[in-house]
């Protein structure tokens, strides 16, 4: 359940967050950073400890408990996230990321009211992406995946090694001024254990149709949705959270500042069947 950060954000080879289709990926001997800060509004009613999930830019699943005996709970969380990107040759790319979080969380039951705020690192991973074929009149095809190096349990207290990452493939096809887009990618996680206490978050599913619109040769906006299906949450051997299936929508903007710079933003609403999340991420790519 790592606080894998809430972010990080996957080279938007991922997302698609670049303006032109054919800067997804890094050029050959060239770094790209990535920074980028999410917020993140949870609200949740339940009487147990509960996981949410949340899928960063980078194609990290990122898992965000609320805490025993809650009532009902809403937590703001900020996601501080770097990721620096370098082009291996026209067809491939590797990347680096690291996230700090910060939170706050207010609960309600029958004692009254109350909050904790936490804050830290997140998570220290690596990646890549490789475009197995480029666009021409059938779809261009991309694959790649992330590795946790380092996650933190903000439930357990401890920081985990090579216990969670994601895979992923994506396409995306160009009708002028139109790009049509779509990700398939798949979070696992291993089990967390300190002391007498294991956690073992469900691996998670995710599928994401989305339409790109280019405004003019400088901004774009996009529209679509995610469906997202997670196994169920165990804590010290007991069931915290059934399966559970999801659909979030998601809309954006994108602005092309110089031949060096772009900014975007992204929104997401999604609604389960335990919580609700509202999510917005604004992210700056700088080519060096």
């Amino acid at each position: 359940m790592r606080l894998v950060l809430l972010v990080g954000l996957i080279p938007l080879v991922l997302s698609a967050k670049a303006v032109k289709v054919d800067e997804l990926l890094t050029e050959k001997n060239k770094i790209q950073s990535d920074v980028s800060i999410s917020y993140l509004n949870t609200q949740r009613n339940s009487s147990d400890v509960g996981l949410v999930e949340y899928q960063s830019a980078n194609g990290d699943f990122v898992s965000i408990p609320t805490y025993l005996g809650s009532v009902e709970s809403q937590s703001d969380r900020l996601v501080y996230s770097l990721s620096l990107r370098y082009g291996l040759n026209k067809d491939a790319e590797v990347f680096g990321f690291g996230n700090l979080y910060s939170s706050t969380e207010r609960t309600l039951n029958a004692s009254g009211t109350s909050s904790h705020s936490d804050s830290g690192f997140s998570s220290f991973g690596i990646g890549g992406v490789y475009q197995v074929r480029a666009e021409d009149d059938y779809p261009a095809v991309l694959v790649g995946g992330t590795v946790d190096l380092i996650d933190h349990d903000e439930m357990l207290k401890k920081n985990f090694y090579f216990k969670s990452g994601s895979a992923f493939v994506s396409s995306y096809y160009t009708s002028d001024p139109v790009v049509f887009f779509l990700r398939a990618s798949y979070g696992y996680n291993g089990s967390h254990t300190n002391q007498n206490h294991s956690l073992e978050t469900g691996n998670v599913l995710s599928i994401t149709p989305q339409i790109h619109f280019a405004v003019n040769p400088y901004t774009s906006l996009n529209w679509g949705v995610r469906y997202q299906y997670k196994g169920k949450d165990t804590y010290d051997g007991n069931a915290i959270s059934t399966n559970q299936s999801q659909l979030g929508w998601l809309f954006g903007a994108s602005y092309e500042i110089n031949a060096k710079s772009v900014i975007s933003a992204d929104m997401e609403k999604m609604d389960a069947s335990t919580y609700s999340q509202s999510t917005m991420t604004l992210n700056y790519s700088y080519k060096f």
